[in-house]
């Protein structure tokens, strides 16, 4: 069977204020016991960026110059972990 895990970050925990800075999963294998295929993004959108607060940076070691250089746009993110999803049981 194949079994997805999944991993956000974000800037905190309120849903209406908070955005996702980080989407991660990984496809394991139960019967092989192999981890069959990982997906990971950093998560940017340069139109609502606010800066994150040193307690946040401090919890997930995500810092604001390392979205800024290497996060996709959040629908980026969200489509291919749609994609990424297909198969799991």
């Amino acid at each position: 069977m194949l079994v997805v895990g999944l991993d956000f970050e974000s800037t905190g925990k309120d849903p209406l204020t908070s955005r996702i800075t980080e989407v991660g999963a990984i496809l394991y294998n139960t019967d092989s016991k192999v981890f069959v295929r990982v997906m990971n993004h950093l998560v940017y959108d340069p139109l609502t960026y606010l800066p994150q607060t040193d307690e946040i940076i401090r919890i997930t070691g995500i810092t604001d110059e390392m979205l800024e250089r290497y996060g996709v746009d959040p629908h980026l993110a969200i489509s291919q972990l749609s994609d990424f999803l297909v198969g799991a049981q």
